[in-house]
């Protein structure tokens, strides 16, 4: 009789291993492959490997598996928002504005098509710890998300926050400062999912 793998061990070794990537980008990003990060982020890597850990979870727990092809499409959706936050591709899109458009093109538009064309919302909430199940019924969260897919709204903020990012004087100012550049990417990539 085989022993259940302990969940705490999934997650001390997520942080292990993330722990690994940070040292490395940091002390040797010149060494380290085409696929790894240049400059490491905690939230992008945590975001990416906690949903397709909670994904592939959540695949063993849910009665009716979703369609291979919707598997397909998220795993394809979540691996693109992935390459182009977390390996070379970022830093060159820091400093390359074409790199950069094609970026945001898959951030907001290719990634997070592919990831609601999934419908891994289900799977991912069967996988998740239990405690953090009630976050997503809170009404706060459930009243946000109404208003920002509202048809009325969603199209108003897909458009207008690609603009507004655009916008010379705030874009300059965004490539010259890590953590705007951060945020910016994060809201195009959660305002793309929210979108489709």
């Amino acid at each position: 009789m085989t022993r259940p793998f302990p969940g705490w061990l999934g997650y001390a070794l997520l942080l292990g291993l993330g722990a690994a990537m940070d040292i490395l980008s940091r002390d040797f990003p010149a060494a380290m492959p085409f696929w790894m990060p240049w400059e490491f982020s905690w939230p992008a890597f945590l975001a990416t490997l906690l949903v397709l850990g909670w994904f592939f979870l959540g695949l063993a727990r849910v009665e009716k598996r979703p369609a291979a092809w919707r598997v397909g499409a998220f795993l394809a959706g979540v691996m693109l928002d992935y390459a182009v936050l977390q390996t070379h591709v970022d830093y060159y899109a820091q400093h390359m504005f074409f790199i950069h458009r094609a970026a945001h093109f898959v951030l907001h538009h290719l990634g997070a098509f592919l990831i609601a064309l999934g419908f891994a919302g289900p799977t991912i909430r069967a996988g998740m710890p239990r405690f953090l199940v009630p976050l997503l019924d809170a009404r706060a969260v459930r009243r946000t998300m109404d208003v920002m897919q509202h048809p009325a709204v969603a199209p108003v903020l897909f458009v207008g926050l690609l603009y507004f990012w655009l916008l010379p004087q705030i874009h300059t100012r965004v490539m010259l400062d890590a953590d705007l550049y951060d945020l910016m990417n994060w809201t195009m990539a959660l305002n793309g999912i929210a979108f489709w």
